[in-house]
C-alpha cells in the first residue's frame, strides 16, 4: 500500500479509518487537494488573490492577449497561488511551533516569506504591466 505524508505521521492507535489503496500518483493529488482545501480556510488572502486574478483574466479576455503573453499570464498565476500556498503553510509552522525554534530559524523564515513577498508582487505586478502594454496598443485613451 502506497502511503502519504500525513499517513506516515498519524499512529496505528488513530481513531480515523483507513485510507483506500491508492496508486502515488493519485495520493499525491488527494493530498494536493486536502492542502489546498486547508489553505483555504486558514487564510483569507488566497480568496483576495483568486478575486485579484480572476479581475485580471477577464481583463486579459476583453484585451486579447496573444498566445505568448496568455502563456506568461499563466504562469504569473501560477506562481501567485504556489507562493501563497508555500506562505500559508511557513505561517502556519511558525505559529505552531514559535517556541521551539530558534532565533536564527525565526530570521529564515522571515527572509523565506520575504522571498514569497517578493514573488507574488512581482508576478501581479508582471500581469499589470502586461495588460497596460496591450491596453496601450489598443489606443483606448
Amino acid at each position: 500500500m502506497h502511503t502519504s505524508l500525513i499517513d506516515l505521521m498519524t499512529t496505528e492507535d488513530s481513531a480515523e479509518e483507513p485510507r483506500p489503496n491508492r496508486s502515488p500518483w493519485r495520493q499525491r493529488l488527494v493530498d494536493a487537494e486536502r492542502g489546498i482545501t486547508q489553505c483555504f480556510r486558514m487564510s483569507s488572502t488566497l480568496f483576495f488573490d483568486f478575486f485579484a486574478i480572476s479581475i485580471l483574466l477577464c481583463t486579459a479576455v476583453v484585451v486579447e492577449l496573444s498566445l505568448l503573453t496568455w502563456a506568461l499570464v499563466f504562469l504569473c498565476v501560477i506562481l501567485i497561488i504556489a507562493g501563497e500556498l508555500i506562505y500559508d503553510s511557513i505561517q502556519k509552522l511558525a505559529v505552531e511551533n514559535r517556541e521551539l525554534l530558534s532565533n536564527k530559524t525565526l530570521e529564515l523564515l522571515n527572509v523565506v516569506n520575504a522571498a514569497i513577498l517578493v514573488q507574488i508582487v512581482g508576478s501581479f505586478l508582471t500581469i499589470v504591466f502586461i495588460l497596460g502594454v496591450r491596453i496601450g496598443e489598443l489606443d483606448w485613451f
